[in-house]
């Protein structure tokens, strides 16, 4: 971990972070002021597109909530749930990347019962609800084995 402390020339630049002093940490895409994390995270935005009936959704839901609910416990979703008019769902996630993303959707019982199309949307959550900071800072997106 390469960590600098810089002793500010402008207090007013650097008041931000601290009153004059500036710690950066670098560390495997994570950098640290002054004990706040900000890291390298991006979610995942699915969205799924019922391609059957709703009565054949129906008698898969429990499944693919139960999927979803794993997800949930291990800590890689933030949220879930079906759009207005009910013609599909949205997910949003964090993965380690697109493809996990993909391989995620791949698996939900939607897909594996050919009943739902999923499309995916990396995005970098430059500005975000306090409330969400600690689901960002995690650092290891985990994934359903």
């Amino acid at each position: 971990m390469l960590c600098l402390l810089q002793q500010a020339q402008d207090s007013a630049t650097f008041s931000a972070f601290g009153g004059g002093f500036a710690k950066f940490c670098y560390y495997y895409g994570f950098v640290s002021i002054l004990g706040s994390v900000v890291m390298d995270s991006h979610l995942f935005l699915i969205d799924v597109t019922y391609t059957a009936d709703l009565a054949v959704i129906e008698a898969h839901l429990a499944e693919h909530r139960a999927y979803l609910a794993k997800g949930y416990e291990t800590g890689f979703l933030l949220a879930s749930g079906p759009k207005t008019p009910r013609v599909g769902g949205m997910i949003i996630g964090r993965f380690a990347s697109l493809a996990a993303a993909q391989e995620f959707a791949k698996n939900d019982p939607f897909a594996l019962h050919q009943i739902a199309s999923h499309s995916i949307i990396e995005f970098e959550p430059v500005l975000h609800a306090q409330a969400i900071a600690g689901f960002l800072a995690q650092t290891n997106p985990s994934q359903i084995s």
